[in-house]
């Protein structure tokens, strides 16, 4: 296999000098692919997928030269932000700000669809893109480079498209965890350790035959590209009949014959199997798709509050996420709660910083879906006084909260302030000492307890919640508390990792005229 990349790269190089760039660019593609499946099975590789990258950037500058010769609007400037829509409305919107009669995009159908498959996702969306500036050629790029497709230029309209629906033999990576390799029960039913390798061996090697076999392929054209993923190099004709193929074999109604049928009552048992926990395995990839976006942009929205501005990028990623079916489910989730409760407070906090109705629309739909979030949290600590999670999700939710009378409020102070054991610098002792400066009167910090927390540094004001908390308390002390903060911050900053919205965040809180409003 690393001969047959070492033979692709060189073919790419033939391809680029006859001056078909578009075959070039997909030979260079399957090289890096082949390359990297010789790493996948840990038997060398890498050399030439560290130069074919610089060869695929060569070719994309000279069909992009050759494009441009004819069609200048390629090198237009554009002014255009895209916000949550699906591949194709990003192609129209850029149509539209080029002008349709200069430059048509279209997708081609089934594209989005293959791109979606190959990032295991229900839908491929561009959440934001700002193309403010960018030329048209920059801006197919960063719409197709991110979600593995390309474009091409064909009789005066651009094509959006996978690189197995191109007009030229493409690879493409096909996932079969439904129905290739032995199951770990199959497996385990073989004492003998080589036996259960052998067993492997053949199992791969069988199906991979009969796709070549059906295929009319070469053996360089199928190759195992992972575990569990299949690379087939060839024209839009080929991929369709692997697609099929592949599809026919996990459905048991499919009519098979000969060596295929065989393999079909196996593969079909495994996906009537498999199928379920991969959907649900799918979803839990969602729901941390969702949670990181929220867990990511908070701290990002946070800080620009904090110089009296809204971040659009952040707001926009925010809002999708919040809005996502996924949070329901998050709600209800005891690991999710204290992320979900973290950013309902911070959308407070920065709606009344900015006086921005985006922001406080925002604000108030992640106070409502994370209400389920206050039960859990409180149930753990029921249960659990020390969990430090559920301790900081209780403490934004009572900070989100804004009065001293209500419920939530009166469960922090009995279960956080009130609450025993530990000494500094444990994380459940220092979460008692933060809730009781936020939730408390200021005039009523104790500043010498507070100096002793800061000066354990990265040891134990560590983490994003810790720091930022830290650094609120101290703020709103003001006087010795505060200078003693500020004398810390650099080792707290900069000896862990921390998100870049977080230092900023902290950095901002020492101006004078900072507009974040700190709990009161």
């Amino acid at each position: 296999m690393a001969e047959q990349a070492a033979k692709a790269l060189e073919a790419a190089e033939e391809l680029r000098k006859k001056g078909d760039l578009l075959a070039a660019r997909a030979r260079a593609a399957h090289a890096v692919l082949l390359d990297v499946a010789c790493m996948n099975a840990g038997r060398g590789g890498g050399q030439v997928a560290e130069k074919a990258p610089a060869a695929i950037g060569e070719i994309n500058a000279d069909l992009l030269k050759k494009w441009t010769k004819d069609h200048k609007v390629f090198e237009k400037r554009l002014d255009l932000v895209l916000r949550d829509v699906s591949l194709l409305e990003a192609c129209k919107a850029v149509t539209e700000a080029v002008g349709v009669k200069r430059l048509p995009i279209q997708p081609v159908p089934g594209s989005a669809e293959d791109a979606a498959a190959v990032s295991r996702r229900a839908e491929i969306r561009i959440t934001y893109l700002d193309l403010r500036g960018a030329t048209v050629a920059q801006a197919l790029d960063w719409l197709t480079r991110p979600e593995r497709l390309t474009w091409w230029l064909a009789g005066g309209t651009v094509q959006v498209t996978s690189a197995r629906r191109g007009p030229v033999a493409s690879p493409w990576v096909y996932d079969v965890s439904a129905i290739a390799m032995p199951s770990a029960k199959e497996i385990s039913e073989i004492k003998d350790h080589k036996k259960r390798l052998e067993r492997v061996r053949e199992d791969a090697e069988r199906f991979l035959k009969a796709v070549r076999d059906r295929l009319g392929a070469p053996d360089g054209s199928v190759v195992w590209y992972a575990p569990t993923q299949v690379l087939v190099f060839g024209d839009a004709r080929r991929h369709e009949k692997a697609a099929g193929l592949l599809a026919d074999l996990a459905d048991p109604k499919a009519a098979m014959e000969g060596d295929l049928a065989d393999l079909h009552t196996v593969t079909s048992a495994r996906a009537e199997v498999r199928t379920p926990v991969l959907a649900k395995l799918s979803a839990a990839r969602e729901k941390g798709r969702v949670l990181g976006a929220i867990e990511e942009y908070t701290w990002r929205l946070l800080a620009d509050a904090a110089a009296g501005r809204a971040d659009d990028e952040a707001l926009t990623h925010l809002r999708v996420a919040w809005a996502d079916e996924a949070i329901a489910d998050l709600a209800t989730n005891p690991a999710a709660a204290p992320v979900l409760l973290r950013s309902a407070w911070a959308l407070t906090v920065a709606s009344e910083s900015v006086k921005d109705e985006a922001i406080a629309a925002l604000a108030h739909q992640a106070r409502t879906r994370s209400q389920p979030c206050r039960k859990h949290v409180l149930e753990v600590l029921e249960k659990s006084p020390q969990d430090v999670p559920a301790g900081l999700g209780l403490l934004y939710a009572a900070l989100t909260t804004r009065s001293d009378v209500t419920d939530v409020r009166k469960d922090a102070e009995r279960l956080l302030v009130e609450s025993e054991g530990g000494e500094l610098p444990s994380p459940a002792a220092a979460l008692r000492l933060l809730a009781d400066a936020l939730l408390k009167p200021a005039e009523e910090t104790d500043a010498e307890a507070l100096g002793t927390w800061i000066r354990t540094g990265p040891r134990g004001v560590r983490g994003p919640d810790l720091v930022v908390l830290t650094a609120l308390a101290c703020r709103r002390a003001g006087g010795e508390a505060w200078r003693t903060f500020r004398a810390e911050a650099r080792p707290l900053l900069g000896d862990q990792p921390l998100p870049g919205g977080v230092a900023v965040l902290v950095g901002r809180l020492a101006r004078p005229d900072g507009r974040l409003t700190a709990a009161r």
